[in-house]
């Protein structure tokens, strides 16, 4: 692991494009499979948005790296923000549910959308509605209620 304090030495960050670049040698970034941009030095890969906060803070985050926009590529640093590990499951954009929905599942006893939402270390069940956009409107109001972090 590299020092935070020789970070500036290794690496130069663009607040503005979010790229992040060797100082000295042609290593740029590259993408991952999970869409997160790494710069590889001294046989190690270093994920460019904590790279990029800690050139900018001067020190290496405990905390999460959450990209505002949900983009992981985006590097920007208007897009980048310290988190926990439950605000940036806040900030989640893309669903893993079926329905395309956040927080939205088919309940098949009731033949209806159901929704519901994680708030802390407890579930909230919103109802069941007759139509997915329904059933969006009450978690997107929740998420109002319950997410201050997410956008």
């Amino acid at each position: 692991m590299i020092k935070s304090e020789n970070i500036r030495e290794i690496f130069s960050y663009d607040e503005e494009t979010g790229v992040v670049s060797r100082v000295f040698g042609c290593a740029k970034e590259k993408p991952s499979k999970d869409g997160y941009k790494r710069i590889f030095f001294n046989g190690k890969h270093y994920q460019c948005h904590r790279v990029a906060m800690t050139i900018v803070n001067g020190f290496w985050p405990n905390e999460l790296v959450d990209h505002i926009n949900g983009i992981t590529s985006d590097n920007r640093l208007c897009n980048l923000r310290l988190a926990t590990k439950e605000q940036n499951r806040q900030n989640i954009k893309n669903p893993s549910s079926k329905s395309g929905v956040l927080g939205v599942t088919w309940n098949k006893q009731s033949n209806k959308w159901q929704a519901q939402i994680k708030a802390g270390d407890k579930n909230h069940y919103l109802g069941v509605f007759k139509t997915i956009d329904l059933a969006k409107e009450a978690y997107l109001n929740a998420k109002r209620r319950f997410h201050q972090y997410g956008i």
